[in-house]
């Protein structure tokens, strides 16, 4: 009798043991999740997050970017082409690529390229830093400015200007390749035009 008074007066302290057993791990469970959420918060978002800018003359106006080509005179088949429209983007840096073979959109996404130094499937012939004292200047809100670059026909035929930050980087934004190969046929389809429209 004895023995089965203790267990029923121990019940109730049982259940509240348990009971604070259980808010307890419930209260530690939160807090980690609260701590989690606070870290996943506070980690900022990497440029690998960004997104690729094939730019071609029907693409451009898609990221606010103006590319000219006119052929220089005096100089038998080459031609400069300017781009305008990179805006604050100090730390970005623009590389001219010189491929073996014309490349595709996909391959002119050139980022484990630059970062990493894994090549794409057609080999790179060269890949020169464009130097921001001489060929080109970022467009800021306070001074304008753009890339220029000039290349014979045969060269801007397996050319491209790839825009990115030089390594990975916690940002975001627009990275680019400005497709030359398309810009070369769009001028020389346009002067052909022009000079049928002189004719008739």
């Amino acid at each position: 009798m004895k023995l089965l008074s203790s267990i029923l007066l121990s019940a109730p302290l049982t259940r509240k043991v348990n009971a604070n057993i259980n808010i307890i791990f419930n209260n530690y469970f939160i807090a980690h999740i609260i701590i989690l959420i606070f870290i996943l918060v506070a980690i900022p978002a990497n440029a690998t997050w960004s997104s690729f800018a094939y730019v071609t003359p029907e693409t451009e106006n898609n990221y606010g970017l103006k590319i000219e080509v006119s052929k220089i005179e005096n100089e038998k088949g080459k031609y400069r082409t300017k781009i305008f429209g990179i805006t604050n983007d100090e730390m970005k840096q623009a590389w001219l690529i010189i491929s073996s073979e014309k490349l595709t959109e996909n391959e002119q996404n050139l980022r484990s390229y630059i970062w990493e130094s894994i090549k794409p499937s057609k080999y790179i012939l060269v890949k020169a830093k464009l130097n921001p004292n001489k060929s080109f200047s970022f467009e800021t809100k306070k001074k304008p400015g753009h890339y220029e670059v000039d290349l014979s026909s045969v060269m801007m035929e397996r050319a491209y200007i790839y825009i990115d930050f030089p390594v990975k980087v916690y940002d975001g934004g627009w990275y680019y390749s400005i497709d030359l190969p398309a810009y070369l046929a769009r001028h020389r389809e346009d002067q052909a035009n022009s000079l049928d429209a002189k004719r008739r």
